[in-house]
């Protein structure tokens, strides 16, 4: 549990790189590798497990969740259900993804992919196996939470 804690707030200490591809610059698959440790200690988590200890400790959750004064209709199922579909929603590409440099920052060149949420773009920035992995474990996580019928 501490190695999980750790590898998930870790700064990333590797940085961002991109290099020539065919029409320009695309994020270099070394870039993608960053992620791996954060990929695989999701997949090392055993979603029944998970929910469980979720619903465990969901009627202390529910007293935190209260003092954050969410409209009456909001509920904190409905936003986990709502961040995890935003993950298992984020497109997962096979090949290069290409990237421009207009400031400071790169930005994708596809204008479709830079109008996505900043929560699919960090998906793209994770790589496709990355992202195949923490989407299955989204999967899996909420399909344990319907079966507790909560």
């Amino acid at each position: 549990l501490l190695y999980t804690h750790a590898t998930i707030h870790a700064r990333q200490d590797k940085a961002f790189t991109v290099q020539q591809g065919e029409n320009g610059l695309i994020i270099a698959p070394k870039s993608f590798r960053r992620y791996n440790v954060l990929a695989e200690t999701i997949q090392a988590i055993n979603a029944k497990s998970a929910a469980a200890t979720y619903i465990k400790l969901r009627p202390l959750l529910l007293q935190v969740f209260a003092e954050f004064a969410y409209p009456k209709d909001v509920s904190m199922e409905s936003i986990i259900k709502k961040a995890a579909g935003e993950i298992i929603a984020a497109p997962v590409l096979e090949g290069d993804i290409y990237v421009t440099r207009p400031s400071m920052y790169y930005k994708y060149a596809d204008p479709s992919l830079e109008a996505l949420s900043p929560v699919k773009k960090q998906m793209l920035r994770m790589g496709a196996e990355n992202t195949k992995i923490i989407q299955n474990k989204c999967r899996e996580f909420l399909v344990e939470l319907a079966k507790s019928a909560i």
